[in-house]
């Protein structure tokens, strides 16, 4: 759904449930899943092995800008893999991680419905996943819902408080489930918090708008009244203002 809104978007293959990344002896385990999209934010930004070649796979992949900056957004797991890589990107070139995105542009992050992996939760962390607090200069975005089970009470809205990151939103739906998350709705804010972070599109543009804005489809609006396509209201919304950061892009 983000790609309909004019992204190109790479899903990695990486574990399945329950956890049998043990078997992957170089991600160090299931608490590593994130060296996974880090690994695809390099190849993306890499040129394609066969780009003299005339194949299907070439004619495609020719046409991908490497020298945009990228997004990460993943859903469960996928959303606190997310928050490592952005975590990685805001520290820069001292940090730990940093090596792993080798230098990738990750100029935005979005979250849904994260492993909470920050406060109490002990039996639900991974490894290093408390990252959040390390996001000091990547755009976030924590997206989750009230009925939400799979995830303990909070925790998202937990790392969208340990993050410092003057530009981030978090926002919840109200009677929605771990899954029905998914859907539409939060892609397409997914996609608006892209195109703003990503594409540079500002006050009066449409995507800003749906971010940023005072319309009934703002997500933080206080004109606000319900999502699109007659979904539940937001539970509760806050969000930072907008201003241009370093993020090492």
């Amino acid at each position: 759904m983000v790609a309909s809104h004019g992204f190109v978007v790479l899903a990695h293959k990486s574990c399945f449930w329950p956890w049998d990344c043990g078997t992957l002896s170089h991600d160090g385990g299931p608490n590593f899943q994130w060296r996974d999209q880090a690994r695809t934010l390099v190849w993306a930004a890499s040129p394609p092995s066969d780009s003299g070649n005339d194949s299907p796979e070439s004619r495609v992949l020719s046409r991908i800008n490497r020298e945009l900056p990228m997004g990460v957004f993943g859903q469960s797991t996928g959303g606190r893999t997310s928050i490592q890589a952005a975590a990685a990107a805001s520290e820069g070139p001292s940090g730990l991680d940093y090596t792993y995105i080798n230098g990738s542009c990750i100029a935005a992050a979005v979250a849904l419905h994260p492993d909470p992996c920050i406060g109490p939760h002990k039996d639900w962390r991974h490894g290093t996943c408390d990252r959040a607090s390390a996001i000091t200069k990547t755009p976030l975005a924590v997206f989750t819902s009230e009925l939400d089970t799979t995830e303990p009470a909070g925790s998202a809205k937990m790392n969208y408080d340990a993050a410092s990151s003057t530009n981030k939103i978090f926002a919840s739906m109200a009677g929605v489930s771990h899954i029905k998350g998914t859907g539409p709705i939060w892609a397409l804010y997914t996609a608006a918090w892209f195109h703003i972070y990503l594409n540079g599109e500002s006050q009066g543009d449409y995507y800003f708008d749906l971010i940023y804005g005072n319309s009934t489809r703002s997500i933080c609006s206080e004109n606000k009244n319900e999502m699109q396509m007659d979904e539940p209201i937001e539970d509760m919304c806050y969000f930072e203002d907008f201003v241009k950061l370093d993020n090492y892009c």
